[in-house]
């Protein structure tokens, strides 16, 4: 070997190892850099050259084969998947609590309290069915039971205006991700078509794809030439070489309560049910299941306050306040469709065929509604049946009466709502309603509206409390009796506290059944925080693992370092010694 091959061999061990030092000083930089991968010089011994005829060889020294990076790429999957889970779960904490806050069961001040308050109120109305004092405490119970569910669905309400607005803001974040990974892997497409490959960039866009992951599920192909595409997890093309998809609201379905579509590049076709996971999943959950949805709180506590109403003014429309009336008005709208059977009308308002008919018409049985009538009420009353069918439009109910109920009663509609008159200066009660018609309608009615959002209490008997009813006719023979101090009404009033009905495959009382709708809160968001902290937690472990791989360690960066540092040094002592030799012997020349 000459004293040349000795310089060269020293200077490609200067040059590697020079390589690698920079490899670890880049390595030490990067140590805090969220997703970078740890990166290592792989050094490949230069094969010699045949000397002389021996066969002998030496070897020509050692250069960078490659600098690779330090990955574990099923780790990085799972890690990518986790996240996108726990971006789901982290989505819908957020507003679990706000929700949890309309129901304000925490501080002992929700619907809970102000029905035991209405109850309690109402068993003192038994006791003294004529007291004025005690009427007015059952209206104020009254008004503001209703009025916390009202501003409980308002709340609820409003609570899905925000979820759903951020849902289009989280839209547009994707938009911007697919768009910045798109220009980073074109960028890394073409900078691995040269010798330098691209593997920082592959860093940023493999930091890029995670957080992306955390927002939608995804999964990612690799292309082969250091590119990837990105596709939702049921293969919808999101991301390629040259393409960004763009995701945007589209127009929801003929129903009113159907939130908008989530559309790929204005496409046909809803995106919104292939979503599984990601921040998007969650407040896509939140805004469809949790507050909407058949199972969701709103419309549960919407149906909770149907049934409420509907029982109440079941009750009070056939009990007697403490006087007969002259007149009575329905507080209840009837609609745009009075010619229509009462079993064909729409009374969903949902549906976008609603014309406001009153909701409770759908509870309407065929059977008799009874009036007692008379100029005297503490006289001899006359008593009127009136036969009520389903097939019987509200116009129908109207001829019925008035052709049914003698000359004591008539019926007629004012200002769109039914109205009962005592005519020939009678007075007039309801004995009984065995059809729920006049409690469908409103008349006599104790709550009023057609939903959790209207919910009130009748004005009339607001303004009048004497107007609440507290009394039933008592019938000897076929002559009802009307008696001020009779209590009937208020006792089966205040029955409606024990009284046991099913609403969602459960049958338990009205305090219960809400209970049980506070308590599901609870647990839902008890489990989704525990699920939630579950997830923390194998993330981090998962995070761990992955830096135990990929991550940079000072101790082993100083160890290679030091390594390198030592084979730098030898070099320079190789060409050194090659001087000394090259000085030797030009001194014996």
């Amino acid at each position: 070997m000459s004293i040349n091959n000795i310089l060269n061999t020293a200077k490609l061990g200067l040059f590697a190892n020079q390589g690698a030092l920079r490899v670890v000083s880049h390595n030490v930089s990067n140590v805090s850099t969220p997703g970078y991968s740890r990166q290592t010089a792989v050094m490949v011994a230069n094969p010699g050259l045949q000397r002389g005829g021996d066969g002998k060889s030496a070897g020509d020294g050692v250069h960078i084969e490659q600098v690779k990076q330090q990955l574990d790429n099923l780790m990085d999957r799972r890690l990518q998947g986790g996240e996108a889970e726990l971006g789901r779960l982290e989505g819908r904490d957020r507003f679990m609590n706000m929700i949890e806050n309309v129901f304000n069961e925490l501080d002992g001040d929700g619907l809970s309290t102000r029905l035991e308050k209405l109850f309690t109120s109402i068993d003192l109305l038994t006791d003294n069915p004529t007291d004025a004092v005690v009427r007015d405490q059952v209206m104020e119970n009254a008004g503001a039971t209703s009025g916390f569910i009202k501003r409980m669905y308002n709340g609820l309400s409003e609570l899905t205006l925000p979820v759903d607005k951020e849902i289009t803001v989280t839209l547009d974040d994707i938009n911007s991700r697919l768009k910045s990974i798109r220009d980073v892997n074109l960028a890394i497409v073409r900078q691995d078509a040269t010798p330098a490959k691209a593997l920082d960039l592959k860093d940023q866009r493999r930091q890029m794809v995670m957080e992306l992951g955390k927002i939608v599920d995804i999964q990612t192909i690799d292309q082969g030439d250091g590119g990837v595409s990105i596709l939702t997890a049921n293969g919808i093309m999101l991301m390629d070489h040259t393409y960004a998809a763009t995701l945007s609201r589209g127009p929801g379905s003929a129903t009113q309560n159907t939130p908008q579509t989530i559309r790929v590049d204005e496409r046909t076709g809803d995106l919104t049910s292939e979503i599984k996971s990601g921040t998007l999943k969650g407040l896509i959950e939140v805004r469809d299941q949790v507050i909407n949805g058949d199972s969701g709180f709103l419309s549960k506590l919407e149906t909770l306050a149907d049934e409420m109403r509907w029982r109440f003014n079941r009750v009070h429309s056939q009990s007697v306040p403490g006087g007969l009336l002259q007149s009575r008005t329905g507080a209840i709208d009837l609609g745009q469709n009075l010619t229509t059977a009462m079993s064909g009308l729409v009374t969903d308002t949902t549906q976008s065929t609603y014309v406001g008919s009153p909701v409770d018409l759908s509870r309407v049985v065929n059977g008799t509604l009874s009036f007692a009538y008379g100029a005297d009420p503490n006289g001899t009353l006359t008593q009127a049946n009136v036969p009520i069918t389903t097939g019987m439009s509200i116009n129908d109910v109207v001829t019925a009466i008035n052709a049914n109920a003698g000359a004591g009663v008539t019926a007629s509609v004012s200002g769109n709502r039914l109205v009962l008159t005592g005519t020939g200066g009678n007075s007039f009660g309801v004995v009984s309603d065995a059809s729920g018609v006049l409690a469908a309608l409103g008349v006599g009615a104790f709550f009023t509206g057609s939903g959790a959002a209207s919910m009130g209490v009748d004005a009339a008997m607001q303004a009048k409390p004497a107007l609440l009813g507290t009394g039933r006719f008592i019938t000897t023979g076929a002559t009802p009796v009307h008696n001020d101090a009779n209590n009937e009404g208020a006792m089966l009033l205040g029955d409606l506290r024990t009284e046991k009905f099913t609403l969602f495959g459960e049958s338990a009382t009205l305090i219960s059944h809400y209970g049980t709708i506070a308590g599901n809160l609870g647990s839902e968001q008890s489990r989704n925080q525990a699920e939630m902290t579950s997830i923390q937690s194998s993330q981090g472990f998962m995070r761990d693992l992955r830096d135990s791989v990929s991550g940079v360690s000072l101790e082993e960066e100083m160890t290679d370092m030091i390594k390198f540092q030592r084979a730098f040094q030898a070099s320079s002592k190789m060409v050194s010694t090659a001087d000394n030799l090259f000085e030797t012997l030009i001194q014996m020349v």
